[in-house]
């Protein structure tokens, strides 16, 4: 297990899906000797408005978490490689070596939660397939997980992310007729552009900076357009950055 655990949000129609996922993991897979998926779906006893963990619950689950996790641990027998939670159940991956051990040791975990229904389930996937259609990031999921990243970052320095501030962006096209096309976007979406590189540098393509003012706490909205409409013209958003704000005492 790789332990670079990543969360995301993604809808399924009108309704949200938490997904927490060790995306560092997609460099090896599929592991060889971990043939079987298991799931684990875990009925919530509390959920919230929407059907994800309710604060007063959090604690609970993320208990049964690491209690089966640490089980199954045990002699490699399986790994966890993430978990969703949706309309009320929280449902936890693993690849395992033995189904029937696997099933086992799950349930003999969960005797110590006797107030949780579950289903615990099995199914060959020798090649992960589960694990990129159902958990694997999509582009802009990614960008997504990129932009917390950021957040931890000015966070680790004192970054208060509900101030205003100037943020810079950069974006890259392959022709300049698509970079033009962008340019009138960010215009009509009151970015002022910084700069434009037309000769091809970074990575063979043309580089445009842009900026405005926004709150850092908003930053999957105010990206989430730039990205669609980079990729509309068959370019590619390249990421946002900020100065450090401290909130003023007082």
């Amino acid at each position: 297990m790789s332990e670079e655990w990543n969360t995301f949000m993604r809808f399924k129609g009108e309704t949200p899906v938490s997904i927490a996922l060790d995306t560092g993991i997609a460099r090896e897979c599929p592991l060889p000797g971990y043939p079987i998926l298991g799931t684990l779906a875990l009925q919530l006893n509390a959920p919230g408005l929407h059907g994800l963990t309710d604060n007063q619950e959090y604690e609970r689950v993320g208990e049964i978490d690491d209690r089966v996790t640490a089980i199954l641990d045990v002699d490699d027998l399986a790994i966890n490689v993430g978990r969703s939670t949706s309309n009320g159940i929280r449902t936890l991956y693993f690849y395992t070596r033995d189904a029937d051990t696997w099933a086992k040791a799950v349930k003999a975990a969960m005797k110590q939660f006797p107030n949780y229904n579950f289903d615990v389930k099995q199914v060959e996937d020798s090649n992960w397939d589960q694990y990129w259609q159902d958990l694997s990031p999509s582009q802009w999921e990614w960008q997504s997980i990129g932009n917390q990243g950021v957040l931890r970052s000015l966070h680790e320095h004192g970054d208060d992310p509900s101030v205003a501030r100037m943020i810079d962006h950069m974006a890259l096209f392959a022709s300049k007729a698509a970079l033009y096309t962008y340019s009138e976007f960010l215009k009509s979406q009151k970015f002022d552009i910084t700069r434009i590189r037309r000769e091809k540098l970074m990575r063979g393509k043309h580089m445009i900076e842009f900026e405005r003012v926004d709150i850092p706490n908003d930053i999957d909205t105010i990206v989430k357009p730039l990205f669609d409409k980079a990729l509309e013209l068959s370019g590619e958003y390249d990421g946002w950055a900020s100065i450090v704000v401290k909130r003023e005492d007082g």
